[in-house]
């Protein structure tokens, strides 16, 4: 498999940026864009810590990716209790995949040795800057922050303030007029559509992903089998 013109580009826009927004509208590849400038930073710098942080719904998938994207890289999802995720923060592995909730109870005190590289998938689960998740991300130990995320954004000034907060500490302040926060993260910020790269667009293809249930939609899994079992075992009435 190879990587498209647009996403070879977005690549090198994450390697060269120490901190950047890929912005890519949904279904253009942000996450193998970012899977593959991990790679090259990790083996053209020796970056030996790098986290990612998605939606809980989303961190398998991202653990298959790296698999798929970068299968010399070892990649671990963050698991278990408290004592287990410190200790999983302390290890030295070099891709570390964790959820915002687990940071959002992790940061303040449980992680203390800095990152080369953190990711924030899903971007715009810190627009609210006053958010306990924006602040533990912000707080996040770090060299290189990258942010992706499919939803618009250059047209709010309040969402833009938050992401940048991450992405490029003191870049903006919320006294800069709209012409020059534009211009403030262009270097910094890149976002295509689809209809800007159609011609290198592949077929539409189905693709199956696994998704992890969570606790509530186990429980309710679980109560419908065994109702449903119950219900066979009484035979035909």
């Amino acid at each position: 498999e190879t990587l498209r013109p647009y996403q070879r580009e977005g690549v090198g826009f994450l390697f060269r940026n120490e901190g950047a927004l890929l912005a890519d509208e949904m279904g253009l590849g942000k996450t193998v864009q970012a899977i593959i400038a991990l790679r090259l930073i990790v083996e053209r710098s020796s970056a030996t810590r790098c986290l990612i942080v998605a939606p809980t719904s989303l961190s398998l998938n991202w653990e298959r990716e790296c698999g798929r994207w970068a299968p010399e890289l070892v990649v671990r999802r963050v698991v278990g209790g408290q004592t287990d995720r410190e200790h999983y923060y302390q290890l030295p592995i070099q891709v570390l995949i964790a959820s915002y909730e687990q940071i959002r109870l992790d940061a303040f005190d449980r992680i203390h040795d800095k990152f080369d590289v953190v990711v924030l998938d899903e971007a715009q689960r810190i627009k609210n800057y006053s958010s306990r998740t924006a602040l533990a991300c912000r707080l996040l130990p770090r060299h290189v922050s990258w942010a992706l995320t499919g939803t618009p954004l250059e047209n709010s000034r309040t969402d833009l303030l938050s992401v940048f907060g991450f992405v490029r500490s003191g870049l903006l302040h919320r006294t800069d007029s709209r012409e020059n926060i534009l211009a403030s993260i262009q270097p910094h910020f890149l976002r295509r559509r689809k209809r800007d790269v159609l011609p290198e667009l592949p077929p539409l293809l189905p693709q199956d992903i696994s998704l992890e249930m969570g606790e509530a939609q186990r429980g309710a899994y679980e109560d419908a089998w065994g109702a449903g079992v119950g219900e066979l075992s009484k035979g035909p009435r």
